[in-house]
């Protein structure tokens, strides 16, 4: 029996580090959460990543061990904060069209003995059609227990405070005097006025963000959807760390909630749970971690299922007790632990 658990104590710590292991941790801007202009004149009609290396925009710490991944945006910096900005800042009448270069944008996060910094620098500039306007460089930070879920709102607070300044600059209030834009036509169906040698992405692209995809989760296995030799257990991602889940099997059930500790459908997680044994011969609460480890190569798809943790028993069949702890008082709590797959 030691050895069986220590097996899955092993088995597990090893699925927690490798479903973390330098896989791309992605950035998403939210986009109910705008930039905060005050009295804006200007939309930005081109966004252009001109950093040096565009490989990852910086890294982030990740579960319990604070694993370090590489973060990125999920169609590039230039695609998604483009159409962030498209979509927040929409073009309005008699606006000026701004290009926005990024020279630099990176992200990390610094740990001391109480909490955990999440920073982000930016330098970039603005250009009216060929003419530089403005350029800005600032660093924001903010500290939490867990701050990776800040590192979008701290671009977007770099962003805000750049363009703030940008339109509040002498050479954007010399083009705002004398700007005539010439008929008005709505966002969606002007052409973007570009020379560059690039071919400019429009709204109606597939390259567009996907900003919301499903990350429930089916799993399927021993000691999942209850303390059942086999069961099913579905989870609904309510929001970016919070499942709500509930399971069946052979025999007993299960409910309860599952705090992740990333956005990411593969992201460990701490499940808080009541378990059923038996259908009435044995309750419990409990809490568990758990983990999935890809087994293909798309790493939302198939997947090693595996927990571990304890489990109070609040609940219990005097005659299932004498049976399963030999005539013995059953302890006040006891090991809870789940294998199988899930998808």
């Amino acid at each position: 029996m030691l050895f069986k658990a220590n097996f899955w104590v092993v088995l597990f710590t090893l699925a927690s580090f490798f479903s973390q292991a330098q896989k791309f941790y992605e950035l998403e801007m939210n986009l109910n959460d705008p930039p905060e202009i005050v009295n804006r004149k200007f939309y930005i009609h081109k966004v252009v990543d001109k950093r040096t290396s565009t490989f990852k925009v910086g890294t982030v710490q990740t579960g319990l061990l604070n694993h370090k991944r590489p973060a990125k945006f999920q169609n590039g910096l230039a695609t998604d904060i483009e159409y962030y900005l498209e979509t927040t800042l929409p073009n309005e009448m008699d606006m000026v069209p701004l290009s926005l270069i990024i020279e630099e944008l990176e992200i990390s996060e610094k740990t001391n003995f109480t909490s955990e910094y999440a920073v982000a620098h930016i330098k970039a500039s603005f250009y009216f059609e060929d003419r530089l306007i403005y350029s800005c460089e600032g660093k924001t930070q903010r500290s939490a227990m867990d701050v990776t879920m800040y590192h979008e709102d701290n671009i977007r607070v770099l962003l805000q405070n750049c363009m703030n300044e940008m339109q509040s600059s002498r050479a954007f209030k010399e083009i705002w005097a004398s700007y005539s834009p010439g008929p008005y036509v709505v966002n969606d169906e002007r052409e973007k006025q570009n020379t560059d040698t690039e071919t400019p992405l429009s709204n109606d692209k597939v390259l567009q963000p996907q900003f919301y995809k499903n990350r429930n989760i089916v799993a399927i296995g021993y000691q999942i959807g209850g303390w059942n030799l086999i069961g099913i257990n579905y989870e609904l991602r309510a929001t970016d760390y919070l499942g709500i889940h509930f399971g069946v099997g052979f025999i007993g059930y299960t409910t309860g909630l599952k705090f992740h500790f990333g956005k990411e459908k593969n992201s460990p997680f701490i499940n808080l749970s009541y378990k059923d044994g038996g259908f009435g011969l044995l309750s419990t609460l409990g809490a568990e971690y758990g983990a999935r480890i890809p087994l293909s190569p798309n790493q939302d798809g198939f997947a090693l299922h595996l927990q571990v943790g304890i489990a109070s028993i609040i609940d219990i069949d005097p005659i299932f007790e004498a049976t399963l702890y030999n005539g013995n008082p059953a302890p006040p709590v006891m090991l809870s632990i789940g294998g199988g797959f899930s998808f």
